[in-house]
């Protein structure tokens, strides 16, 4: 399966649970470089990136791509978005969704609870 056909798989999985109301495709996340997140939760700032092509040579397998792509990720990850990268495998068995599920009820969690939180004075 290439990247695009993995895409619209996992696209079919989130519809079929219910969290299309509150994922967005292809979100730029970083305007002033255009990086996009392949699926992203806006309300818990969970993502996945599917990773297509993992097998063959070329594209993000090269030290220039990985470069990129852990570029990408810290991005990410310093404007608070918690990023899964998935392999087709994962979005073909229903891995990247459960995943992709626990991550945003955990951090729903957090934020349901943010009240309970004791914070020093």
């Amino acid at each position: 399966m290439n990247k695009s056909d993995l895409e619209e798989l996992f696209w079919f999985q989130i519809r079929a649970v219910g969290l299309d109301r509150f994922v967005v495709r292809e979100l730029v996340f970083a305007k002033d470089r255009k990086y996009r997140l392949d699926f992203a939760h806006l309300l818990s700032q969970v993502a996945v990136e599917i990773q297509g092509g993992i097998w063959k040579p070329g594209g993000h397998n090269t030290g220039v791509g990985i470069s990129r792509d852990c570029e990408k990720l810290s991005l990410a990850a310093s404007l608070g978005w918690r990023v899964l990268p998935v392999t087709g495998r994962m979005v073909e068995d229903g891995t990247a969704l459960n995943y992709f599920e626990r991550t945003i009820d955990m951090c729903s969690e957090r934020i349901e609870n943010e009240s309970d939180i004791q914070r020093p004075e």
